[in-house]
């Protein structure tokens, strides 16, 4: 058998057990938790330029509290909370074992998914001085928010966007 027969023939092998391995899917579903910093980016609407120091008011109706426990094991219906954004115009937040989910497969990695659950925060308000007050919204409803994804092993990042008008 020649060198170019034994190849032919190996290469055939490696496509026949790649086949067999599509059939086969060795997907792996998992379910899971997450640490899910949520990133809020308050930009000034007409020049799309940071707003440092705005203070955003969200009330956080489930979820962890900040002792990581279930609100309904404490018998507390919500969290209010205030956050302030940096000179860069951003304020976090943790939110701790937020659910998720995926799918893993060995075989094609490019197939993974990843998801996550998005807590129920109400943004009641986000105000700066020299801007309008924003309309309250809720997570996970905010127009422009993306799912950064994973950001390292059990943790993932929301980025919102919140524009504020300013006053004549």
């Amino acid at each position: 058998m020649s060198a170019r027969t034994k190849l032919r023939a190996l290469l055939w092998l490696v496509l026949a057990l790649y086949a067999v391995g599509l059939a086969l899917e060795p997907t792996v579903r998992w379910t899971g938790h997450v640490d899910l910093t949520i990133e809020f980016v308050v930009t000034d609407a007409r020049t799309g330029k940071p707003v440092p120091g705005a203070e955003l008011w969200i009330f956080d109706e489930g979820g962890r509290n900040a002792a990581g426990l279930r609100m309904e094991e404490t018998g507390i219906k919500g969290e209010q909370f205030t956050l302030r954004t940096d000179e860069h115009g951003i304020a976090s937040r943790v939110s701790e074992q937020n659910r998720a989910s995926g799918r893993s497969n060995r075989l094609m990695p490019f197939r993974d998914t990843f998801g996550f659950n998005v807590p129920t925060w109400h943004i009641l308000s986000a105000r700066a001085p020299g801007y309008a007050p924003s309309e309250p919204v809720v997570l996970p409803d905010v127009p422009g928010a993306s799912r950064s994804g994973r950001i390292g092993a059990n943790q993932a990042r929301l980025v919102v966007p919140i524009e504020l008008q300013p006053v004549p």
